[in-house]
Formats: structure tokens, sequence, C-alpha cells
């Protein structure tokens, strides 16, 4: 049996860890590679990855940033790799831009390397200089993108690298979306016939709650009947960001038809309750709670300019905004508020999606043949 090393870069419950906590389940179901997981950090998840792969650590510090005195052609400096970490892997795969140093030193030791690229430019420039993601990008055999939008950012640096897209994938959430949606409502004390328009995540500027807040102001001026749900809460950095986004609710007169969750561990009963998922950011590579949303029939709204998910959506899975506009999204909210019919139309075409052309079978199954193809 094949061997395959997945670098994660923490096993947090966020996007690119869950995404490949779903992957190492389908390996596993799949039976023809043994998978070995290094974890650069720890997480919620972490008891999660050990029932399904051996689990390593990273020997490198806290920060990630302790250095071998071994560097790149270029002089790029490489992270260390455990001395525990067994050798002899016929493919090497990095979660996430963060993986990217790891898999140079990977491929000093003569291993077949693999980044699995969730991120967009601006995430990116985050961990590297551009001309050391060059170098470090012809360190790799093989990218798999999450989006055509994430492969056009690899183009930029890397023209001649092989890629293969593969979208993010999730399994249907199993939940009775009739009685989720009663919850809800009792919970918010909120009427039956509520037109419900929510996002996801954290509340940043990156993921866009302001331009939802302020898309919310403009329809709440013509449609008493909406209401708007942010599912999710701060993160360390961006406590600021949200409390001037619950003030802006407070002293809009809105807070009642305008909640925001903060984290919670079950967001799939607040995405069954929705009428309409709107995803207001500003950068987002293919996010997975799109994905959950359509397998709940949600119709989406999102923005051209802002990442991969427009390829989903385009398909007639929702709207999608030629610029990241409040007042085209006010209005693109007001037109499924005036016609419910259309959301249910555009939602199940979403659910349609999400059940064929992006299903989880199908992108676990194209990614098993790309890591296959890549170790030879």
């Amino acid at each position: 049996m094949k061997r395959v090393l997945f670098i994660g870069h923490e096993a947090s419950r966020t996007g690119a860890p869950i995404v490949l906590l779903h992957l190492l389940r389908g390996v596993r179901d799949a039976g023809e590679w043994q998978a070995d997981v290094l974890l650069l950090a720890g997480g919620e998840m972490e008891a999660e990855y050990k029932s399904l792969a051996r689990v390593y650590r990273s020997t490198a510090s806290a920060s990630g940033l302790r250095r071998k005195l071994t560097r790149l052609a270029g002089g790029v400096p490489l992270p260390v790799v455990g001395e525990d970490v067994p050798q002899g892997y016929d493919v090497v795969v990095g979660n996430t831009i963060v993986s990217l140093g790891h898999l140079a030193a990977f491929k000093q030791r003569g291993c077949r390397t693999i980044l699995w690229l969730h991120e967009l430019e601006d995430t990116i420039a985050q961990y590297y200089r551009a001309d050391d993601l060059r170098v470090l990008l012809r360190s790799v055999d093989h990218v798999i993108c999450a989006s055509r939008a994430v492969e056009a950012v690899v183009r930029r640096y890397a023209p001649q690298a092989a890629t293969t897209v593969i979208y993010e994938f999730a399994p249907t959430p199993e939940v009775d979306a009739v009685r989720a949606r009663g919850t809800v409502l009792a919970e918010l004390g909120w009427d039956n016939n509520a037109f419900i328009v929510g996002g996801c995540g954290v509340v940043s500027e990156r993921k866009g709650t302001d331009i939802l807040t302020d898309a919310a102001v403009k329809v709440l001026e013509r449609d008493a009947n909406v209401r708007f749900l942010w599912i999710g809460g701060p993160a360390a950095g961006t406590e600021d960001f949200a409390r001037r986004q619950m003030e802006r609710i407070e002293e809009s007169g809105i807070a009642e038809r305008f909640v925001v969750t903060g984290r919670v561990e079950d967001p799939f009963r607040y995405l069954a309750a929705l009428d309409v998922f709107a995803l207001p950011s500003r950068e987002d590579p293919f996010p997975l709670v799109c994905l959950e949303a359509a397998a709940f029939a949600k119709p989406i709204v999102c923005f051209a300019d802002a990442g991969g998910i427009p390829e989903f959506v385009s398909l007639g899975a929702g709207t999608v905004l030629s610029d990241q506009s409040v007042d085209l999204l006010a209005a693109s909210i007001t037109v499924y508020a005036d016609d419910p019919q259309l959301a249910r139309t555009h939602g199940s075409k979403a659910l349609e999606l999400i059940s064929t052309k992006f299903s989880p079978y199908e992108m676990i199954s194209r990614f098993i043949e790309t890591i296959s193809s890549a170790a030879g």
C-alpha cells in the first residue's frame, strides 16, 4: 500500500483543517493509501485526526519560525522537520500555504510533494514575500487549487507549475431542516413568516460582516419582514472590528432584526433556517459554508471578484454581483425577498450541484487520482 503524509497547519475547526479531516475519511474508506498527518499546531479536532491516521506534531517552536541552516537556492530558509517523522513516503501533501516551507524541506529528503492551496493573494502575502514564494513553489511537484481563482494566483508566481483544480467539499449535514428553522425562529423571537438572510464566519473585515450590516440597514428601511443572521463571532485580532459592528447594529436600530450568534458548536441548524445565504467576503477562496448552505437548498449571493465561489454560484445556484457594492447586495436580497419562489429555484439548483458535480465523492476521487499520478 502506498504511503502519503499530509501536513496540516493546525487542527482548528476552520475551513482547511475541516476539509483535510473529510479527505482523511475518504482516503481511509477508499483503502488505496496509508495516510499519516504532521500537524504544525494543535486544535480541537486533533483527536478526530488521530482516529483516522497516525499523527505527528512539528518539532518547530510554537510560532513555526525556527529554521534549519539548510536553505533553498535563492536563500529561503526552511522550517524544521521533526526527526521522528518517518521517511519513505510516496508523496507528501501540504494543506494550506503555511505548509509550503515544510514541503520544500521534504523535497530535499527526496519526496514527491503536492501543495494543497486554499488561499488567495492577500492571505498568502501574510506568510511569504513574493520572491520567496516563487522560489518555494519551484520545489513543489504539483499544486492542487481549491478554485480557479486560486489557480490564477499560482500562475502569477509560477507560470509553469503543474496544477489541478479540485474544489472544496463537505458532506451533507444531517439536520432536520424544518425542525431546525422552527427552533431558531423560537429562539430568536422571530415571526414564522420572516424571510431570513444569513452570513457566516469570523466577524471580520475579510469576511465582509460590515458589508452585510450596511446592506441590512438598507433592506430593512424598505422591508420590515426580512431578518438577518450572522453565524459566528470575533476571533483573535478582530475584536475591535466586531465591537464596531455591534455598535453599528445598535445605532441603526436593527438589533432585533440583525442577530450575531457568536461562536456556535452547531452552525447547521442556523444554516437550515435561512432563506438566502449571503457571502459578503472581500476575499474567500471557496468557502465550505457555501457548500453547507447549498446542501440545505439555499441560494447564495456573492461578489464576482472576491474568490472562487462564483464558479459554483454562476451555474444557477444564486446571484453573482458584479462588484463589492452594498447597494447591489441590498438590491439582490430584496429581489429574493420579493420573490421567494426564485430563491427556492436557485436553492434547488444549489442542492443539485452539491449532489453531483461538486459532491464530496467526486472531489475525493479526483484527489486520490491526482496524488496517485504525482506519486508515479
